[in-house]
């Protein structure tokens, strides 16, 4: 019998792994385009580019709030989802006992 729980969770686990692996090259290629461009960029150039953007806001408290609602927003879907299947659950239940018996039934006759 096929086993949908192992399947997905497998599935899950690749595409994550994957994921990770992408984001780890995307960071140390960052890290290296940094690199160079601080040996790269004269020393002049460098320090009015800081000049210029030592007075913008830090990104991060802005990532924090974004992640922050997606995660709250994933939180409301999950109980609303939570929601449906539990009113759908007890209607599912009585369908698949009766076909059940209906298929003993066929098998005894």
């Amino acid at each position: 019998m096929i086993n949908v729980s192992e399947i997905a969770a497998s599935a899950e686990e690749r595409v994550l792994t994957g994921v990770k692996v992408s984001q780890t090259f995307v960071l140390d290629g960052i890290k290296n385009a940094v690199s160079l461009a601080d040996r790269v960029i004269p020393e002049n150039v460098s320090d009015r580019i800081e000049d210029r953007t030592e007075n913008l806001p830090s990104a991060a408290p802005v990532v924090a709030g974004y992640f922050g609602f997606a995660g709250k927003l994933l939180d409301a879907q999950r109980e609303f989802v939570g929601e449906i299947v539990e009113i759908f659950q007890p209607a599912a239940a009585p369908k698949a006992a009766k076909k059940a018996t209906k298929k003993t039934t066929k098998k005894a006759a």
